[in-house]
């Protein structure tokens, strides 16, 4: 085994990504299930006009010819065709022809072992070891360890980084490759190598994938009676627990809210609508749909949500994605909240998932959304009101459900961004803030993006999993 001075990695980054694996039956209003933020809302009127109806019989379309006289060379000429599952030749052409499309990320197609995994995704449940798996360059790194997991369990930590899987070193692979490993598989034992920058040293375990549940909603409270609640991912029913825990944080004595939608890459539509619903008066419009036929649809909120007139803030980032653009968008422009952190990701696409007779899934984006004032975010991404990035290496703070937390555990946590939104409620409630620090010109912790510009919101590149 390799010295720790060996295989010590340059440096920890702080972004985590996220991908759900769970059970769930088909439904048409799935949404994010990789963290890239996908987004699905009505089914489009297929009889309508517009782009949707362009096209016709494959067989008729110019340049079917040069498909055809593809699959007759390879069928013909290759010379190990007989040994090639057949049915994966027609799911790569169909990934092909949906990839030409552009809609990185969004629009997808899916074999039946990936749809299964799609439409599974909001149950809130996950096979596999429970780490949250960040990356940055060549590392990868867990941001967070899931309590009551096999990998808690085991002794893994935050901040660990992963050198190698059953004797494999993965440094710089790319995050799709660590399947083979962590495959999501009830039972498999799993070796790891990590290297534990806390201790400068080197350590082994190995750990049994298991079911274990997810709650997508956690709060603390922070001092000076301000509730820090975070939501993970607009699965099914998070609305619910979040108004659960809104009534539970108020109960305690909350007179200021720290929202974090950071690092969440949506969820259904509905949800977000419902999650909105708790901080915005009803009849509120949150989002507008846009489809290819010309229609649209407004979302607006419900009435008799529990925290309408407490001090709010709202945390995002750069993987914050599209549900949470819906909610975090809608309360700023409606001057509802301040919204602090980073420019979201940038989704903008509406998801319509069809499942196939084989039961593979062409996920198609049949339109675009927009914020309440006409922004479209679609690969721009929704700008918070205030900038505020977090030092290089800083892990952000994650509330677990513990006791409250005082000012000096909040100081060692390094979470500008949490810092400053606490300083913004006091403000706000005519307490006297500290200064938040500037980090106007900070590097961003482990949010660097890939080589080419911006992250792609490609499934696993852009989202690493919950595993």
């Amino acid at each position: 085994m390799s010295s720790p001075q060996d295989r010590r990695p340059g440096s920890v980054p702080a972004v985590r990504h996220v991908r759900w694996i769970s059970r769930l039956g088909l439904v048409l209003a799935l949404v994010t299930v990789f963290a890239a933020g996908l987004v699905t809302g009505r089914v489009p009127d297929s009889n309508g006009g517009g782009a949707g109806q362009a096209g016709n019989d494959f067989a008729d379309q110019d340049g079917y010819e040069i498909v055809e006289d593809t699959w007759e060379i390879v069928s013909e000429q290759y010379v190990d065709f007989e040994n090639v599952a057949q049915d994966e030749i027609f799911w790569g052409a169909s990934a092909g022809m949906v990839d030409a499309l552009g809609d990185e990320g969004h629009s997808r197609f899916l074999n039946p072992e990936q749809a299964l995994d799609f439409i599974s995704a909001s149950e809130g449940e996950l096979i596999g070891i429970g780490v949250q798996i960040r990356t940055s360059g060549n590392e990868i790194f867990f941001s967070g360890v899931l309590d009551g997991g096999p990998a808690e369990e085991a002794g893994v930590q935050r901040g660990d980084v992963l050198l190698s899987l059953n004797g494999d070193d993965i440094t710089g692979l790319p995050l799709e490759a660590l399947d083979v490993y962590l495959d999501g598989v009830e039972g498999t034992a799993i070796q790891l190598e990590i290297y534990r920058p806390t201790t400068d040293e080197t350590l082994s375990f190995e750990i049994t994938q298991r079911l274990i549940e997810i709650d997508p909603v956690t709060w603390t409270m922070l001092p000076n009676d301000v509730a820090m609640i975070r939501l993970s991912a607009f699965s099914r029913d998070s609305a619910a627990e979040l108004e659960a825990t809104i009534a539970e944080s108020l109960d305690a004595g909350a007179t200021g809210i720290v929202f974090d939608l950071r690092d969440n890459g949506g969820g259904f539509v509905e949800e977000a609508r419902l999650v909105a619903s708790q901080f915005l008066p009803g009849d509120t419009v949150i989002f507008r749909e846009r489809y290819a036929d010309g229609s649209s649809q407004e979302y607006v909120t419900d009435d008799g949500g529990l925290a309408v007139d407490i001090p709010l803030v709202v945390l995002v980032n750069r993987y914050s994605a599209s549900a949470s653009e819906i909610v975090a968008s809608a309360l700023s422009e409606t001057d509802r909240a301040e919204v602090l952190g980073q420019t979201t990701f940038g989704t903008g696409t509406i998801l319509y998932p069809q499942q196939l007779e084989d039961e593979s899934l062409v996920v198609i984006g049949v339109g675009l959304w927009e914020t309440p004032g006409g922004v479209v975010v679609w690969r721009e991404g929704f700008d918070p009101d205030q900038e505020v990035l977090l030092e290089y290496g800083a892990l952000p703070f994650v509330p677990g459900d513990d006791a409250d937390i005082s000012a000096g555990e909040l100081s060692r946590a390094d979470d500008a961004q949490v810092s400053a939104a606490v300083d913004q409620l006091d403000g706000e409630r005519g307490g006297t803030p500290e200064a938040s620090p500037d980090l106007s010109s900070t590097p961003v912790a482990g949010v660097q993006p890939p080589a080419g510009g911006r992250p792609m919101a490609i499934e696993p590149e852009l989202s690493g999993p919950i595993r």
